[in-house]
């Protein structure tokens, strides 16, 4: 993150994270969660929400 705002740097990890493909999200994660309701919400929901949240704090700074 040097010489990055955390404006920029916000900006990275949201690149960063839309590059990851759909079929990566559970690994690393599987083993921790061993309920498949919580595992098809991370599937279907984890990536767009983290997303949509770092657009949002992004947007409140200066």
């Amino acid at each position: 993150m040097i010489g990055k705002t955390v404006k920029e740097y916000l900006l990275d990890c949201i690149v960063f994270i839309e590059k990851v493909k759909e079929n990566q999200i559970m690994h690393g994660l599987g083993e921790l969660i061993s309920n498949e309701k919580q595992k098809n919400w991370i599937r279907n929901h984890l990536k767009i929400d983290v997303i949509f949240m770092l657009k949002n704090y992004q947007s409140v700074l200066k």
